[in-house]
């Protein structure tokens, strides 16, 4: 998040991390720049990020979350494809998602043309078809 920070002229950037992060490494020119230490999937969190956008809707969001690992590759990778799942439902909504998966609200953070990227650990197309076909 920080080198997309030195990357965005224009906009607000807002990070979310469970650990801190080094106040050393943010500099004064980043004044759009907002660090949240949290937990993503807690709905206090989640608002904070709300809080910080001001109102707007974000034209991008990139998730690089990840579970702690417990050992067992494909648990680890269905963990983290699960994060993945919760970022997209908070960034497109839960239209995007068939409606027994779908959560409360139906409009999520991203702005009509916004874009997605997240990072998981291939656990077999099986298991990632319901998020690639969500994420079109």
């Amino acid at each position: 998040s920080l080198y997309a920070s030195t990357q965005v002229k224009e906009g607000t950037i807002v990070a979310v991390d469970f650990l801190p992060l080094d106040d050393t490494k943010i500099s004064l020119n980043l004044p759009n720049f907002n660090f949240i230490q949290g937990d993503f999937t807690e709905s206090e969190t989640k608002q904070l990020i709300v809080d910080a956008l001001v109102q707007e809707r974000a034209n991008l969001v990139m998730s690089d979350m990840a579970q702690n690992f417990l050992g067992d590759s494909q648990t680890d990778a269905l963990r983290t494809l699960n994060l993945c799942e919760q970022a997209l439902v908070f960034s497109a909504g839960g239209s995007c998602f068939d409606s027994s998966y779908s959560p409360k609200s139906d409009e999520g953070m991203l702005a009509p043309g916004g874009s997605f990227l997240c990072k998981f650990f291939s656990c077999g197309k099986e298991n990632e078809e319901d998020l690639m076909q969500a994420a079109k």
